[in-house]
């Protein structure tokens, strides 16, 4: 495999063609989630302790670095940033116009 030094093409495009899926991240990702709502819903050890805040704090700081990892990559692949944001601005849109409905905002 020769990788060029054609600068239309990004380094995943030249090995594969398209952005890998790192499914490992799935899982953390969820595991994420789950401390932040650990952290929320359940109590967690003594109270002195301040077991919820430092596992709700764990969970938002894991789920942080994926996401910067995730943007990165992506920025990476493609390093497009308009055509980035628009995708993005898409992908949330849906969810706040579902979420609005339901609160009747």
């Amino acid at each position: 495999m020769k990788l060029t030094s054609n600068p239309s093409f990004g380094y995943w495009d030249q090995i594969s063609g398209k952005m890998p899926h790192f499914k490992a991240l799935d899982g953390w990702r969820g595991i994420s989630i789950l401390l932040v709502l650990a952290g929320h819903l359940l109590p967690l050890g003594p109270p002195r302790f301040q077991m919820n805040s430092a596992v709700a704090a764990s969970g938002m700081a894991l789920f942080f670095t994926l996401s910067g990892f995730l943007i990165t990559s992506t920025l990476l692949y493609e390093p497009s940033v308009p055509q980035f944001l628009i995708r993005r601005l898409f992908r949330v849109e849906d969810g706040c116009s579902i979420c609005a409905c339901c609160t009747d905002l």
